[in-house]
């Protein structure tokens, strides 16, 4: 079956399975290759832009055909992407950064009416991580300006020196590299810079590389030669021995750093939320779903049961500074379910408040968390103040909104929860 055959399948399963509207696809590789460029036989492993240059096709809400950016990226970007499309912050020593802000296509001019028609279009995860990240147009000025490569052939046996046709070796113990590549724009130009050592202690590639030792160094300017061809290292170094001292901190910066003290150890990571969601939820009963019963932008504001479908029935369980369960509107994540006014007993008004980390002090009453066993969503912290047993109930809805009431009420009973962030496709 040929790869159009099989991406024809995942799309018609995703349509079939009515998907299409919170669905990403991605298809790319891990690595390029070479076909006798070079005169090198076939492999993966050289720095040259036959080995190092893939491809990476998407579509998804938001997404433009034909639309391209010219910020350079990894593989190595694609897990915190991904992660971000499912509302989840990356864990700190993570390597890479979110290229969602480059993949969508906002209308020009923000907050505008037809601005708003497509993002309401994103699934929330992805539209809270475009408002995270401050804009394409910010996102790029806070971007890496280059690209490290590195590979290590380590030892000397082994697949790490691999043999083609009558022995020509394709990759040998001297072919450990460290490498940045500057791309159109940059002002250093269009170039790629390197690093060979052999591995510590040997001529037989036997250990560790550290490189400290480069014994070799290769300089190409691609836009005069882009095949390659001239290493002009030894010109550069003698007409501008600070570009080259530049290039050899960079590319030894990369190697040292480690997560969100990457992209040069110059870029800082965007600001992520106060409180990154787990996911987006929504909470059903008797065929009605939760939301705010305005539009979740008012500290006070009551809740109801209606319609499905809107930002107003989205929430985003997390935790707060103090490691107590909240619940938060996905549309306004600083307003979190409350008791008013602390007062655990049953009629008292659930409405949302500002969340912990939002203003000082212990805000108590925010305490939530939908029980899945039961079908409640829970006051943990009546539960824990009070000595009650007292939930969110929809049985007791007045004029003001949904109360409080025992949690064995049958208005308090019988809540689902169902994820409602968007999925994605790897092809």
């Amino acid at each position: 079956m040929s790869v159009d055959d099989l991406i024809e399948g995942v799309f018609k399963a995703v349509e079939e399975a009515n998907a299409m509207d919170n669905t990403y696809f991605f298809y790319s590789s891990d690595h390029g290759f070479q076909l006798g460029e070079l005169n090198l036989p076939f492999d993966k492993r050289n720095v040259y832009e036959f080995d190092t240059k893939i491809h990476l096709l998407a579509s998804g809400p938001g997404i433009a055909a034909d639309s391209r950016w010219s910020q350079p990226a990894t593989n190595v970007d694609l897990a915190p992407t991904w992660l971000a499309i499912a509302g989840v912050q990356p864990p700190p020593d993570m390597d890479g950064r979110s290229v969602m802000p480059f993949l969508l296509s906002p209308p020009n001019v923000i907050g505008s009416a037809e601005y708003e028609l497509w993002s309401a279009s994103l699934p929330v995860t992805v539209r809270q991580h475009l408002l995270v990240s401050g804009g394409p147009e910010e996102y790029a000025s806070q971007w890496r300006k280059s690209i490290y490569i590195h590979h290590q052939a380590v030892g000397g046996g082994g697949k790490h020196v691999c043999q083609a046709y009558n022995g020509h070796e394709v990759d040998q113990p001297d072919n450990n590299y460290i490498a940045v590549r500057h791309l159109p724009g940059s002002d250093l130009g269009n170039i790629l810079y390197a690093e060979f050592q052999w591995a510590n202690g040997t001529n037989y590639g036997a250990g560790n590389v550290d490189f400290e030792s480069p014994f070799f160094f290769e300089y190409f300017n691609l836009d005069n030669d882009p095949w390659q061809m001239n290493n002009i290292y030894s010109e550069v170094k003698l007409s501008d021995p600070e570009r080259i001292t530049r290039l050899h901190e960079e590319a030894h910066t990369w190697l040292r750093c480690k997560g969100v003290s990457c992209d040069g150890g110059v870029v800082p990571a965007p600001t992520p939320p106060p409180h990154p969601p787990a996911s987006v939820e929504v909470y059903t009963k008797g065929g009605l779903c939760l939301k705010c019963a305005n539009d979740c932008t008012k500290d006070g504001e009551p809740l109801a049961l209606g319609g499905c479908g809107g930002d107003d029935a989205n929430w985003i369980s997390s935790v707060d500074t103090l490691n107590f369960p909240q619940i938060a509107a996905a549309s306004n994540s600083k307003l979190c379910l409350n008791v008013a006014a602390k007062k655990c007993v049953a009629g008292t008004t659930v409405h949302l408040h500002q969340c912990q980390g939002t203003f000082s002090g212990v805000h108590g009453g925010n305490h939530f968390s939908f029980d899945s066993k039961t079908g409640t969503i829970r006051s943990t912290y009546c539960d824990e103040h009070s000595g009650g047993n007292w939930c969110l109930s929809a049985g007791s809805a007045s004029d003001s909104g949904l109360m409080l009431a025992d949690c064995s009420a049958a208005g308090a009973t019988g809540f689902t929860q169902e994820l409602n962030g968007s999925t994605m496709m790897f092809l």
